[in-house]
């Protein structure tokens, strides 16, 4: 699997919007957590969608994103999220 990711510096305490610049906001995201760990995800509108995370996690250090297809979603995270397990990578999934 091929995936291109954008990345971004973030902390919980920033709004998605002032961070995340998408014309596309559909896609995968990964978070990432201070610990190391990381949590795998599917946004049809990813700022939407760290806005409900950065009021539950408060260690986000990082957030990559890759745009996808909306049909493709379910199928992308699924193949993201066993490829990082396979490699070892913590998920908070």
């Amino acid at each position: 699997m091929a995936l291109t990711f954008s990345r971004w510096e973030y902390t919980s305490d920033l709004s998605p919007t002032a961070v995340v610049d998408l014309k596309d906001p559909c896609g995968i995201y990964v978070l990432e957590f201070a610990d190391g760990s990381e949590y795998v995800g599917q946004a049809i509108d990813v700022r939407r969608r760290l806005a409900t995370h950065r009021r539950t996690h408060t260690d986000i250090v990082g957030v990559r994103f890759t745009p996808v297809r909306r049909q493709d979603l379910s199928d992308t995270e699924h193949a993201l999220t066993q490829n990082r397990q396979a490699r070892g990578i913590a998920l908070r999934n």
